[in-house]
């Protein structure tokens, strides 16, 4: 079943865009959030393998994909990105989630529990927790703030795209590295193509302190009153096991881990032992999805 593209409109007057893949009316949301530079078509695949099974929702926040750009780029925080999905969430009159979060989405996953306790009926944290190491955020704003933005045609782009992470994703064939870059670009009316993302929300990161930990563990706490699974990247320096193991000794409800070999900062979670773990967690926290995630599914990837 194909997504369909839908708008809402935040507190401050920006038309943001989402995909929904909507399913029979008693069937569970699934939100799915996006990292920092990403946008909803990082889950379409995810998407497309869980059609008519649950419904998902899959937004780009301010300033990506197809969602407006910010007039005031001090907006593209993360308070204001919660606010944005909680109107979304209002827009659509959903009362329930079940949140998949990257990166980014991870921590907007923590920090909308907060915001509005009970309404994450579990979550899936894609490596990303309540502490992140200075060094691996330094890492990410050098990398922001080196990375070429616009090519003169899509090959040179795909080719600059597979060298500036082949480190993360050792294993991508032709076909992923496709996909990767077409999940990251857009096409210009002169025939050129750039990184699908208002280079502001790349200053703003880089000026802005992230939430404090106690805020994120406070978050976590209150998330992981409902299941949750958390995703790591075996070549990640973003989360690490013995962080994995602090959340597992403060969850009051089933917590779960998986490790992606040969993957860094983030899985794409198309990888197949993501998917068999995301499938156990959406069976644990919906008993009646059991049988449909049972059936012999392909996976979408080998």
């Amino acid at each position: 079943m194909a997504g369909q593209d839908r708008y809402w409109v935040s507190s401050d007057g920006l038309r943001l865009h989402y995909r929904d893949y909507a399913a029979d009316a008693d069937t569970p949301v699934i939100l799915c959030l996006p990292g920092l530079s990403r946008n909803c078509r990082d889950f379409d695949r995810l998407a497309g393998r869980l059609s008519g099974i649950v419904h998902i929702v899959a937004p780009s926040l301010r300033g990506r994909g197809l969602s407006a750009h910010a007039t005031d780029p001090a907006t593209y925080v993360p308070d204001v990105y919660v606010e944005d999905i909680l109107a979304l969430l209002r827009h659509r009159g959903i009362t329930s989630v079940i949140v998949i979060g990257t990166s980014l989405g991870a921590r907007l996953a923590m920090l909308m529990a907060l915001r509005a306790p009970g309404l994450i009926a579990a979550s899936i944290l894609n490596d990303l927790g309540p502490e992140t190491p200075a060094d691996a955020l330094a890492g990410i704003r050098s990398n922001l703030a080196a990375r070429q933005r616009r090519w003169p045609e899509r090959t040179a782009a795909v080719t600059s795209i597979r060298e500036m992470h082949a480190a993360t994703y050792p294993n991508f064939d032709v076909e992923d590295w496709a996909r990767f870059a077409d999940n990251l670009l857009r096409d210009e009316e002169d025939g050129s193509v750039s990184l699908d993302f208002d280079p502001a929300v790349s200053a703003a990161y880089q000026q802005a302190a992230p939430p404090p930990a106690q805020t994120m563990w406070a978050g976590f706490d209150e998330l992981a009153s409902a299941p949750v699974l958390s995703i790591r990247g075996a070549l990640s320096a973003m989360l690490s096991a013995e962080v994995q193991d602090k959340m597992r000794a403060r969850a009051s409800a089933p917590f779960a881990t998986v490790t992606v070999p040969s993957v860094g900062h983030a899985p794409t979670l198309d990888e197949p032992v993501a998917l068999a773990a995301i499938d156990r967690l959406l069976a644990l926290a919906c008993p009646a999805l059991s049988a449909a995630l049972s059936d012999d599914r392909e996976s979408v990837r080998p």
